[in-house]
């Protein structure tokens, strides 16, 4: 049998300069380099508005795998032999003229090496670009197969609400086949996300027991100790209901409740997925005040050291975010209400609190539970109203 060889790619990020890449993607592809899992030759184009130089763009993903990767580089020669698959081109994802430059640009590394023009677009800009990268994609040639495949990655949230997610599957549609097309959830590719399904299937003790028979209460609660930092943009189009609820955070409920696929394949766990959600009861919007909440995080202090509330995140109160900034950074749903409760019969969601807050220091779950039980709240159909709740010298929040 012949030896199975690597296939040479090269993977184009839009949205270089975000924290997406920063945090995740540059970390998460160097560890899959230094554990000789990523396949070789590849190339890594990095593009973004900022104006920076090579150098300057190494540098900083340097740092960002120092600062996030799992494995850190062992050596300056190690990380100089990734780092020279690294690549930097400036420009407006809405200007034509950055995708001629991105053109050139790969043609150049895929003439210098063996093997099909093997191409990976990645969207990890804010949303309201993703109709304007996909045109542009389409209208320079770019998303065409060159002699090897040719795909695209766009990350969540996918599209604001119903319309605008059939809008933009329209648009990519026109531009790419559907094999061509990664929807991506990258919260679904962390150890204890995939965990889940093993702990549940694969595991005696609880296999038999994972059901509302036994299971009295589940909640789901993503906390975080930092606030948006370099976000603030984004969050201003996203909030943390498009961010974490409507994807993260309905992704997990699904793997917590739904009944064993026939195989753990794409296809039967997502339909299995698809039960759940259809198990879930809309919520009336007459009623929505009683089975969810949504706030702001205010100035307080993480860690003993004093951090700013959302609206005094650089991003958020200056520039064009000014006399806006009324996006939630907390939110929570409870899904054991009468109202939204998941009709199954051996469903284990008897009691769903999902929740998901920035930058706390402390227990989430007595704040946030007594605003879920029925709580005095405020501000629901306003703007995401902001409140302080220092409890035992942690920041709290609720709303």
């Amino acid at each position: 049998m012949p030896a199975i060889s690597d296939e040479p790619f090269t993977l184009v990020i839009f949205g270089a300069s975000g924290d997406l890449t920063r945090r995740k993607l540059v970390p998460a592809l160097w560890s899959l380099y230094a554990g000789r899992t990523l396949p070789e030759p590849f190339a890594i184009i990095g593009s973004a508005r900022s104006e920076v130089s090579v150098d300057e763009f190494r540098r900083r993903m340097h740092g960002a795998v120092r600062e996030f990767a799992r494995v850190k580089p062992p050596s300056a020669n190690v990380w100089d032999r990734f780092a020279s698959s690294l690549s930097y081109v400036n420009g407006d994802p809405a200007d034509p003229a950055l995708y001629a430059s991105l053109d050139r640009a790969l043609r150049d590394i895929e003439k210098a090496r063996p093997g099909a023009a093997n191409r990976l677009f990645y969207l990890a800009t804010p949303p309201s670009l993703y109709d304007a990268i996909v045109e542009n994609l389409g209208a320079s040639g770019l998303a065409r197969p060159q002699g090897g495949w040719t795909r695209a990655i766009v990350e969540k949230p996918f599209g604001h609400d119903y319309d605008s997610a059939r809008a933009l599957n329209h648009h990519l549609g026109l531009v790419f086949r559907e094999e061509q097309i990664y929807r991506i959830d990258h919260y679904l590719g962390k150890e204890t996300v995939q965990n889940l399904l093993v702990l549940r299937f694969a595991n005696g003790i609880f296999e038999p027991l994972w059901n509302r028979s036994h299971v009295a209460e589940v909640q789901i609660t993503v906390a975080e100790t930092i606030g948006v930092e370099t976000r603030g943009a984004y969050y201003e189009e996203a909030g943390a209901l498009r961010d974490m609820m409507q994807n993260h955070l309905l992704q997990l409920l699904c793997l917590l409740a739904l009944e064993p696929p026939v195989t753990f394949d794409a296809g039967p766990v997502h339909d299995e997925k698809n039960k759940v959600m259809r198990a879930i009861r809309p919520i009336d919007p007459r009623k929505v005040d009683e089975v969810a909440l949504r706030g702001q995080y205010g100035p307080g202090f993480v860690g003993g050291k004093p951090v700013p509330g959302y609206r005094q995140e650089l991003e958020v109160r200056t520039g064009h975010l000014r006399g806006h900034r009324q996006r939630d950074t907390l939110v929570g749903l409870d899904a054991d209400h009468e109202l939204v409760g998941i009709d199954a019969v051996r469903r284990v969601a008897v009691k769903d609190h999902v929740r998901r807050a920035m930058e706390s220091d402390g227990d989430l779950a007595h704040p946030l539970g007594q605003a879920l039980a029925g709580a005095q709240v405020e501000g629901h159909a306003g703007p995401a109203p902001v409140v302080d709740n220092e409890l035992a010298g942690n920041k709290c929040f609720g709303s």
